[in-house]
């Protein structure tokens, strides 16, 4: 009997209990791991978002400049009898300090064939901040007081919009001060020739520019201004070198 408890006491002097500072250890240890490996996923959480984001900002901006791209080529030329290219500023529909461009363009063939063929657009920046392109048939295709309406939201979160024209130079061999052939005395000039301007844009011209430059400026990104240019259907029948900086 004595020798098998002598063998267990033995036993339980080699027994080795854990400690309070080693449990303390573990515990500090096990905490650190937990928390980098949360952070380490709260980062790619983060970075996936703002992936995500960055996708649907340039998914977008492509389909807009997309929209545009097939819109102004087919914007209608001072020779068809339903020619309408103007803008407006301060308009009561668009957001304040933005401007608006109304203008005809062939929208092809339609599903609702209301709006196919000829329409009517206007370009704007609603009150909310979206920019807008709102068509409507034209007018020899009302058979309503108040014609249908179709609306696009083309970019949200803009600030303003600003529209800048280019206006043909003058041929070599026109007389001075002449004006064009389709405007009439009480018409302004227009000016400068061979050059950018950012006036009001009238339907009296009776013309378009050659080239037409579109400025949004968006509320994000610290006022971030996005330009995009066009050429209009009147560029195709000027026939000069031009070098123009856009």
């Amino acid at each position: 009997m004595t020798k098998k408890r002598a063998k267990k006491m033995r036993r339980a002097v080699r027994k080795r209990h854990v400690t309070l500072l080693e449990v303390l250890i573990a515990l500090v240890l096990t905490i650190f791991i937990i928390t980098t490996l949360t952070f380490f996923y709260q980062q790619m959480a983060s970075i996936g978002i703002n992936i995500d984001r960055m996708q649907k900002d340039l998914f977008y901006m492509r389909y807009l400049e997309n929209r545009l791209n097939d819109i102004i080529p087919k914007i209608l030329p001072p020779s068809d009898s339903e020619f309408t290219f103007l803008s407006l500023e301060n308009d009561v529909h668009s957001k304040n300090g933005s401007q608006t461009l109304i203008f005809a363009f062939n929208n092809g063939i339609s599903l609702d064939t209301t709006f196919s063929n000829l329409v009517i657009a206007r370009l704007y920046v609603n009150p909310q901040g979206e920019l807008t392109l709102a068509y409507w048939p034209s007018r020899f295709e009302w058979d309503q007081p108040n014609p249908p309406i179709k609306k696009e939201v083309l970019q949200e979160g803009v600030e303003k919009m600003t529209f800048e024209f280019f206006i043909a130079p003058e041929p070599k061999n026109a007389p001075k001060n002449a004006q064009g052939t389709n405007q009439d005395n009480t018409t302004p000039p227009l000016e400068p020739k061979g050059d950018w301007t950012s006036r009001a844009w009238i339907n009296e011209y009776k013309e378009l520019p050659l080239l037409l430059r579109i400025t949004l400026k968006l509320a994000k990104n610290k006022g971030e201004e996005i330009v995009f240019a066009f050429p209009l259907p009147s560029a195709a029948n000027i026939k000069a070198h031009i070098i123009i900086d856009l």
